[in-house]
């Protein structure tokens, strides 16, 4: 629990919490890493979480597809990166950025068939 390591003084910024990482149990930085990344790759639309995309981008109205597509995807990929690099002071090992990048390829197999 970050909270408790960091006292009275708690503070969730993104430095704060690759400086307690490595007092965090692994089990647990995997787990909220996989849950991070299932929320935010859903946001981003990273195949097999993508099915909503297509629909939001066609039924919203312009102005929200401009932001769908200028601001809030770009935005919940670099939450994404950004928690790969706390996950790096815990020291997981290849698995965060090797489960990144396949999901990234999967994504653009997927969206290189309907092109």
């Amino acid at each position: 629990n970050a909270s408790a390591h960091l006292g009275p003084t708690f503070n969730l910024t993104w430095e704060t919490l690759r400086s307690v990482a490595p007092q965090l149990n692994p089990t647990m930085a995997l787990a909220a890493f996989l849950l991070v990344f299932i929320g935010f790759g859903t946001k981003v639309g990273l195949a097999p979480m993508h099915t909503w995309l297509p629909d939001a981008h066609s039924e919203g109205p312009a102005p929200v597809s401009a932001m769908l597509s200028g601001a809030l995807l770009n935005t919940a990929m670099v939450g994404i990166v950004r928690f790969i690099h706390v996950t790096d002071a815990v020291r997981l090992g290849a698995l965060p950025r090797t489960v990144v990048v396949g999901i990234g390829a999967l994504s653009l197999a997927i969206a290189a068939l309907f092109i």
